[in-house]
């Protein structure tokens, strides 16, 4: 149909799921080097807090990080619903997501786009007064420092994508 790839949004990936690096290992085979293979990525977390009870395997390693980074040329990370109630909070969370993640992606080619949420519903993971493009930004942007990975938003969800986050997007890129 002459489309330049695929991306996969299938969720929730395990950490280590063998499963999804086949698929992947499947899709490059099928649809060779010229195409894009580009996916959604989770939460990033450290090898101390995957190990917690809790936590075990549900968010994605600098290991499985670079496992998939070898495989794709694009990972589009998840940072959004990340429980924090607080503006404040939330930026020092994307900061330091998008630091880990492009530590994890430093000898990889795959490009990364910082998933921002506009969504304006209310859940347990996800305060929309806290989780705006404005503390999205200014997260994302105190954690690339000169990173050559991060190549982009990806803004969720664009059919709520309002006046107002069309405001702050051009103030952004002033």
């Amino acid at each position: 149909a002459g489309f330049d790839g695929i991306h996969i949004n299938a969720e929730t990936v395990l950490n280590d799921s063998p499963g999804f690096l086949l698929l992947l290992e499947e899709l490059r085979a099928r649809l060779g080097a010229e195409k894009i293979i580009s996916v959604a990525g989770s939460h990033w977390v450290s090898d101390f807090a995957n190990a917690l009870p809790p936590i075990r395997d549900l968010l994605w390693t600098d290991t499985y990080y670079q496992a998939v980074g070898a495989r794709v040329n694009q990972i589009a990370t998840m940072t959004y619903d990340s429980h924090m109630p607080l503006g404040e909070l939330y930026r020092l969370w994307m900061r330091e997501q998008v630091k880990a993640i492009t530590r994890s992606l430093a000898h990889s080619s795959a490009e990364l786009l910082v998933g921002i949420s506009v969504s304006r519903e209310s859940t347990p993971s996800h305060v929309p007064a806290v989780e705006n493009l404005e503390n999205g930004l200014a997260g994302m942007c105190a954690g690339v420092s000169g990173s050559t990975s991060v190549r982009g938003v990806a803004v969720y969800a664009d059919w709520e994508f309002t006046q107002a986050d069309e405001e702050v997007w051009r103030r952004w890129q002033r």
